[in-house]
C-alpha cells in the first residue's frame, strides 16, 4: 500500500477530531494541545485516509517517530498498519490498550509506558470529592479564605504576562526544591536543573502558541486572580472522545491549599459532564505522581510502543 506523508497543517485538525468523536481511545494525544503547541513535537505530518489516519513526527533526538493510527472503527485498525509497514516502520509508539491486544496477537512485542500513561478520574469524584479520602482536599478549599477573582483568560497583554510570570515561579520553586534535596542528600529520583529549565522552557512555548491563537487551540484558560495579581491558572478542553483533558496547572504556593482550589474550580467549571478527567502524565517525576495519585485515578489510559518481531 503506498502512503504519502505530508506536512500536518491546521486545516487537518477538524478531520482528526472528527476521528475522535468514536470514542477509541481516553488519551489525550491527538488533542490539539499535543499536536500543534508543543515545541518537542518537530516536522509533524500525516497521511489522511477515509478510513484511518497516520501521523509521525521528530523527536529532539532527530529520530521519526510514528504514532499509533487514529482510527473510526476497530476494525480498520490492522488495515492502517499494514499501511504503516509498507511504509517501512517497526516500530509504534502511543499504542492505547486495545490496540495493544491486537498488535501483539499480530506479532508485536510491546513495552508499557508508564511515565506517559495518563490518569483517568470519574468527573463527580473531582467535583464533589466526597468521602474520607478526599478529607484532605476539602480542608484545603474550605480554607481558602483569599478573596479572588476566577474567571477565563481575557486575551490582554496584562493577563499573557501573568500568565508567564506564574509558568516562570513555578520553574523557579522547581529549582529551589531541587537545591534542597540535593544540600539535605535525600535519596531517590530527582530532576536535573537542566531538566527543569528545559521542561519549563518548553511549557513557555506551549502556553505561548496557545494563547496566540486561542480560538483554534479549543481550550478553556481559566486565572485566579487575587489582590490584582494571577496566582493560578489552569487550561484544558473537552475532546471529542467526551474526555474532559486538563492540560495546564500552576499555581502561586505562597498561597497555601491553592492546588485543591484551583482544581476543583476548573474541574466544576468545565467538566461536570465528561466521561473521565484526564489529568495527562505523570513524566516519572515523584511529586506529580504523589500529586496525581491522591486524587485517586479510576484506571490509567495506559500506552506502549510495539516493536515487530514476527509476522
Amino acid at each position: 500500500m503506498s502512503i504519502k506523508f505530508n506536512k500536518l497543517d491546521k486545516n487537518n485538525a477538524g478531520v482528526i477530531y472528527d476521528f475522535l468523536k468514536t470514542g477509541l481511545s481516553d488519551d489525550t494525544i491527538f488533542s490539539k494541545t499535543t499536536l500543534y503547541a508543543w515545541p518537542e513535537n518537530h516536522d509533524v505530518c500525516a497521511h489522511i485516509d477515509k478510513d484511518f489516519i497516520l501521523i509521525a513526527y521528530r523527536c529532539e533526538a532527530g529520530r521519526r517517530i510514528f504514532m499509533a493510527p487514529l482510527v473510526k472503527k476497530e476494525e480498520n485498525f490492522l488495515k492502517a498498519v499494514e499501511a504503516l509497514e509498507s511504509h517501512g516502520t517497526r516500530v509504534i509508539s502511543q499504542v492505547n490498550s486495545w490496540q495493544a491486544e491486537v498488535l501483539k496477537d499480530e506479532g508485536f512485542e510491546l513495552r508499557y509506558w508508564p511515565d506517559r500513561s495518563e490518569y483517568l478520574y470519574l468527573p463527580e469524584d473531582m467535583i464533589d470529592l466526597k468521602g474520607k479520602r478526599y478529607h484532605a482536599k476539602r480542608n484545603y478549599i474550605n480554607g481558602f479564605k483569599y478573596s479572588f477573582n476566577y474567571r477565563e483568560y481575557n486575551g490582554s497583554e496584562e493577563d499573557r504576562k501573568g500568565i508567564f510570570d506564574l509558568f516562570r515561579l513555578n520553574m523557579e520553586v522547581r529549582f529551589e526544591n531541587e537545591k534542597e534535596i540535593k544540600e539535605e542528600h535525600i535519596s531517590g529520583h530527582h530532576e536535573t536543573l537542566d531538566y527543569i529549565k528545559s521542561t519549563s522552557e518548553t511549557e513557555i512555548i506551549a502556553i505561548g502558541r496557545i494563547l496566540d491563537d486561542y480560538p483554534f487551540f479549543n481550550v478553556k484558560a481559566d486565572v485566579l486572580v487575587i489582590d490584582g495579581r494571577i496566582v493560578g491558572f489552569a487550561a484544558g478542553e473537552i475532546l471529542p472522545n467526551g474526555i474532559g483533558g486538563l492540560y495546564f496547572e500552576k499555581g502561586d504556593i505562597n498561597y497555601r491549599g491553592i492546588y485543591p482550589f484551583l482544581d476543583n474550580l476548573y474541574c466544576k467549571t468545565h467538566f461536570q459532564e465528561v466521561r473521565y478527567i484526564n489529568k495527562q502524565e505523570d513524566m516519572g517525576i515523584p511529586g506529580l505522581k504523589q500529586s496525581k495519585e491522591s486524587y485517586y485515578p479510576v484506571q490509567m489510559a495506559k500506552l506502549f510502543s510495539a516493536r515487530r518481531v514476527s509476522k
